[in-house]
């Protein structure tokens, strides 16, 4: 599975913890009445889209209703919201997906810009939308404090990224979640956590964690009913019920 970046389609915009919760709390009436200007609209139907709250034609989607239940309940801050939106972000949009794999550390803007530049294979206004895109969505949205994905830092008119392993906790659903997600793309119904750490789309990748740390979180009781464990030779597997679709997991818990 390749991690080039493509698709740069959100203009210059990030993903904005304001937007989504004009969104949550309007439903249908958002699309007509909301803060946005028109290019920031539809740089948010785009993300929308990559997230799977709505579909081509604006509908919402059944993980949208999911969603607005949660937000009922927990707020526009729910770290399970968050990280469903994030989890289908990276699926869904290769920007995403690569900002998500690259190695923890500390990132100028030219670093970001000469980093999207060399996975793109050119240097163009593309790549700096892309940049404007991802450091949009750490500063104005949880996911970069939550997963670990990055903490901006304004230096003077610059900005700088700190990338670093997530120190928050991390419900045990998402992981969960993120592997039938994986399930679903692979065809695979049995994981070795350890083996699949390198795997793009694995939450080790996803939520900046360690294999021990994921295989913990997957160990809590709330989450046990929605796999087995396969105890093979000298290695543990998680068999995953085949009945079940990622959304399944999200309306059962």
């Amino acid at each position: 599975m390749e991690t080039k970046v493509r698709g740069f389609k959100y203009g210059t915009f990030g993903l904005r913890k304001e937007w989504l919760h004009q969104l949550l709390a309007k439903e249908e009436d958002f699309f007509s009445n909301n803060t946005l200007g028109p290019r920031q609209l539809g740089a948010f139907l785009y993300f929308l889209r990559d997230c799977q709250l709505i579909d081509k034609k604006k509908n919402f989607t059944q993980l949208f209703s999911i969603l607005k239940g949660i937000f009922e309940r927990e707020g526009i801050d729910s770290k399970i919201i968050w990280g469903i939106i994030w989890i289908d972000l990276c699926f869904n949009s290769p920007l995403f997906r690569w900002w998500a794999n690259i190695p923890e550390g500390f990132y100028t803007r030219e670093d970001i810009i000469n980093l999207l530049a060399d996975s793109y294979g050119k240097r163009n206004t593309t790549i700096i939308s892309g940049y404007s895109s991802i450091l949009e969505t750490l500063e104005r949205s949880p996911i970069g404090v939550y997963f670990g994905q990055g903490v901006v830092k304004r230096e003077g008119r610059g900005r700088t990224v700190l990338k670093e392993r997530s120190s928050s906790d991390i419900p045990s659903l998402l992981p969960l979640y993120n592997l039938y997600k994986l399930s679903q793309e692979t065809g695979e119904y049995r994981f070795n956590i350890k083996d699949i750490e390198d795997n793009p789309l694995s939450p080790q990748k996803i939520f900046s964690l360690s294999s021990e740390k994921v295989q913990s979180l997957l160990g809590m009781s709330q989450v046990i009913d929605f796999f087995d464990i396969d105890f093979g030779e000298r290695r543990n597997y998680i068999v995953l019920k085949n009945d079940l679709e990622p959304i399944d997991i999200l309306k059962i818990y």
